[in-house]
């Protein structure tokens, strides 16, 4: 097992065909991890037929202290909060993992603009996603599904579409505000955002996943040289799935550590 330390970054290309194993790239920077990579590295041995994957995170509630329990944590939370004292980065910044009393033009407009990891949950099972905004270019959305094996992206009105409906169906905003102001988001003084969020809203419950958008998908493998907990031991340009027993909201705090650590960006050449 190899690992993932502070300053590798993944270029993210934007041809929708021809993805190979250069399409996705490591940059390195030495920013302070390099004592915890090298402990990571030098101190996990394991053979290489044993599944030593930590594929639930509640066992490990088993070593928490007796107040841990009484402070009422969200699933992302409450992982960001008990390896919090191990990790060298705040897992909580910039990610939305609980409401926000905010109009959902404006929390689309905030989610997009900071590049913000997202957790998302739908009838109890847990994806996130990574938003990033290049400089010129359409707004990219980076998602993360531990039922599937490879990482998925969307650009443009796509993306928009997408984090939109996510932000919907998780409860994310001020729903009330649409269902009393219609015309705030149907008149005359409108605006195609609105437009979009009202008639994703009048239809979200007819709506169950991702998949019941008429989206363009393309599919990203996971070349990184060094990676820990992500990749399927089988297969290391691929994630890995969820597995009977799997707990899905640490593996999407596991994908929100990949997007920390490595910052995905859009690469030169697109």
């Amino acid at each position: 097992m190899t690992s993932l330390s502070k300053g590798d970054r993944i270029s993210v290309p934007m041809e929708e065909d021809g993805l190979d194993n250069n399409d996705v790239r490591e940059e390195t920077s030495d920013d302070g991890m390099g004592e915890w990579h090298d402990a990571i590295e030098n101190g996990v041995k394991c053979d290489p037929e044993l599944d030593c994957y930590p594929y639930t995170f509640t066992p490990l509630l088993l070593f928490a202290e007796s107040s841990y329990f009484d402070k009422g944590y969200s699933n992302y939370n409450s992982v960001a909060q008990f390896f919090s004292p191990v990790l060298k980065v705040d897992m909580l910044e910039n990610v939305l993992f609980d409401r926000k009393d905010m109009l959902y033009e404006d929390l689309l407009d905030m989610v997009l603009k900071r590049e913000m990891v997202v957790t998302c949950c739908i009838d109890s099972h847990f994806t996130a996603f990574q938003a990033i905004a290049p400089k010129l270019r359409s707004p990219m959305l980076l998602y993360y599904d531990p039922l599937k094996p490879n990482i998925q992206r969307v650009t443009g009105d796509g993306c928009r579409l997408v984090v939109a409906f996510l932000l919907l169906k998780c409860n994310y905003g001020d729903s009330q505000h649409i269902q009393e102001n219609k015309d705030h988001y149907t008149g005359t003084t409108s605006n195609s955002t609105r437009r979009m969020i009202y008639q994703l809203w009048n239809k979200i419950n007819t709506l169950d996943d991702v998949g019941s958008l008429n989206i363009r998908w393309a599919r990203l493998p996971l070349n990184l040289n060094r990676y820990l907990l992500i990749n399927d031991r089988y297969n290391p340009q691929v994630m890995s799935t969820q597995k009977t027993g799997n707990t899905c909201y640490f593996q999407t705090f596991l994908f929100a550590v990949l997007c920390k650590v490595c910052k995905p960006f859009v690469g030169r050449e697109g």
